[in-house]
């Protein structure tokens, strides 16, 4: 069994941003970027259940643009919109603080 997959120069969003400063402009495009991603796959039904900036990969280009891709949907699922989840999943630092109260969860 063979995984071809695409090789993305930037690597991930987290690497990234540790060794790059961007400007307002290009963070506006990241999260525009991310925002329209994040809706293609709520149309379709899937929730990721763990975004994080590890799990976003940005590809750059010569002319300075970028192109972020959202990948390691291990945790995801499909869910109608009447339907309510109710799981505890993610990574807790990147998980909203009511979440982590409702669920009892402790650092």
């Amino acid at each position: 069994m063979w995984i071809v997959m695409e090789k993305v120069h930037g690597g991930e969003l987290f690497s990234y941003l540790q060794k790059t400063v961007l400007s307002e402009a290009d963070m506006v495009e990241i999260m525009r970027q991310l925002i329209e991603g994040i809706g293609y796959l709520h149309e379709c039904g899937v929730i990721h259940r763990d975004l994080k900036p590890e799990n976003i990969l940005i590809e750059t280009f010569e002319d300075d643009t970028f192109c972020i891709k959202i990948t390691d949907f291990g945790l995801s699922r499909l869910c109608t919109p009447a339907e309510a989840i109710f799981d505890c999943c993610g990574t807790p630092a990147y998980v909203a603080p009511e979440v982590l109260h409702k669920t009892g969860y402790h650092c």
